[in-house]
């Protein structure tokens, strides 16, 4: 009951979401982002992996497909509208390493986008099928530079960056809103009965900045579920664009297993220094995050705090074309855990290429 209360009054106090900016002319699109990395340091160096080999990380460098798509768009009337999109990357260079053994492949395709759009009237939208989720729509336009990181939120799989359901899309003058009910299981089909409920509102002060809040809970599994609670500071002009994002995450048990909870901070902004080069930069904070292991590309230790510095700079040598390089630095904090010694720091140097059409 608790809970239920606590999503009803955020979308009655915050009430609407903005429509995020989209391309909307019919016909085919994508992009793709290539890195190259070097490893200048990693807190798993030298430690065996599972075929009992030294993981030699320190030095590694190496090309890579991080991510490619291609997608269709088309009205199929004034009102109706509809969107598919598929995906594609190559394993993280842990693949090479002996991570998770020593295995090279091609990048497969697999279903991003899927869904048909009905303006029901110039200010709502309901959407059905495979989406975005609202929570990374706003902050990640913002933030802008999706080529050289996703979001601290996406990154850190607080909530998955897509959903399979049903949500109502609004703006109404300078308030804005989404509500979405989907399975919670992201890109993948359904496991459990439970279902996903995102709640996000926010409103416009001045020309292009956005205060916004969400909440999203979800009944997963008999026995436990979680929360997840949002806000956004931003403001995406022609000079600055940057922001303030916040998201806590908490699982709940229905059992005497101790409720996990995980906090996120995160800073960003881009500054055009002349028509075609723009520095960027960004700091998160994140709390000790048992999945981190698993995030691709960085694989971050799952047993202290985080502390992630991103700065580069985007050359735009013609339009929809960047080249970026760009460093990733991660440190740590004390771990939670007496007696367990704090990770050595991970330091990523890359050169980015991205495009899109």
């Amino acid at each position: 009951m608790h809970v239920r209360t606590s999503l009803l009054g955020i979308l009655l106090m915050t009430a609407g979401m903005a429509f995020a900016p989209e391309a909307s002319a019919d016909g085919v699109y994508g992009d793709f982002i290539i890195d190259y990395t070097y490893i200048a340091g990693h807190h798993l160096d030298g430690q065996p992996g599972p075929d009992s080999a030294a993981m030699d990380i320190d030095g590694w460098n190496g090309f890579g497909i991080r991510r490619a798509r291609i997608g269709f768009k088309r009205s199929l009337t004034p009102e109706v509208s509809m969107d598919f999109r598929l995906e594609a990357s190559q394993p993280d260079w842990m693949s090479s390493l002996g991570y998770d053994g020593k295995t090279a492949s091609t990048a497969t395709p697999f279903v991003k986008d899927a869904y048909v759009s009905w303006a029901v009237t110039p200010s709502l939208i309901l959407r059905g099928g495979l989406q975005a989720d609202p929570l990374n729509t706003v902050a990640e336009t913002v933030w802008g530079y999706r080529s050289v990181e996703k979001l601290v939120t996406d990154l850190h799989s607080v909530e998955p960056s897509r959903d399979l359901g049903i949500s109502a899309i609004g703006r109404f003058d300078r308030f804005y809103f989404t509500a979405l009910a989907g399975n919670g299981q992201g890109d993948k089909s359904e496991t459990y009965k439970g279902k996903e409920i995102y709640l996000i509102a926010g409103y416009i002060p001045i020309p292009n900045m956005y205060v916004e809040g969400g909440m999203c809970f979800e009944a997963e599994a008999e026995g436990q579920n979680h929360t997840t609670i949002q806000g956004l500071v931003g403001y995406n002009g022609p000079a600055f664009h940057g922001g303030i994002q916040y998201a806590s995450f908490t699982r709940s048990f229905d059992d005497d297993t101790e409720d996990l909870d995980i906090g996120a901070l995160s800073f960003f902004a881009g500054v055009p220094v002349s028509p075609a080069v723009e520095i960027i930069g960004r700091f998160d904070m994140v709390d000790e995050d048992p999945s981190a292991d698993n995030i691709s590309g960085i694989h971050m230790a799952d047993y202290a705090p985080t502390n992630t510095i991103i700065g580069g700079v985007a050359f735009t040598p013609a339009p929809n074309f960047q080249i970026i390089p760009n460093v990733e630095y991660v440190s740590y904090g004390t771990p939670e855990e007496d007696g367990t010694e704090t990770p050595d720091a991970d330091t990523f140097v890359r050169l980015t290429l991205w495009n899109k059409w």
